[in-house]
């Protein structure tokens, strides 16, 4: 009876252990993001429309980031010059809590910014804990951080809309 118990304690310390790393893992990848976040200089766009789409919206850019800093959310301004010969300026925000182990993303819309997706750390990568909505169109996005770079999609599918909409940050 004694073994059975230390033959469990020792399974079940062995999986708290593993829960512990994941978990001081994922928090360590959160910090890692708000470090890489706040070195950000440069970034491509690439807009696809996908079959089925109505919108037309393939473009590619390259831009500037400005970078600005308050407490645990970082915020980017923008300018973007695509191919075509326009300039596109826009705003963004992200709220890292790193002890939650989630992103909060922000558009800035309206004159505020408005939360648009929550991400949690899912085998490597940051998704969309649930999609955004916007009538007729459904959002969803993902978050990839590299040595070097952070690769920031979005996806959205609606009646006449099935785009992908890339954001690739470097410092």
């Amino acid at each position: 009876m004694i073994l059975k118990y230390r033959v469990n304690f020792k399974k079940k310390k062995k999986k708290l252990i593993s829960e512990n790393k994941l978990e001081f893992d994922k928090i360590v990848k959160a910090k890692n993001l708000y470090i890489m976040m706040k070195k950000i200089k440069k970034m491509k766009f690439i807009s696809k429309s996908l079959q089925n789409s109505q919108m037309n919206w393939d473009n590619v850019g390259t831009g500037e980031v400005v970078v600005s800093v308050d407490n645990n959310k970082i915020y980017f301004f923008e300018e973007i010059h695509l191919e075509n010969g326009m300039k596109l300026n826009d705003k963004k925000m992200w709220e890292i809590d790193s002890e939650k182990n989630k992103i909060g993303f922000y558009h800035f819309r309206n004159n505020d910014y408005e939360n648009i997706f929550n991400f949690i750390l899912e085998n490597g990568k940051y998704i969309t804990e649930r999609k955004y909505e916007c009538f007729p169109d459904n959002y969803f996005g993902e978050i990839e951080v590299f040595d070097d770079k952070i690769h920031f999609t979005i996806k959205i599918v609606g009646s006449k809309k099935n785009e992908i909409i890339e954001y690739i940050y470097e410092k």
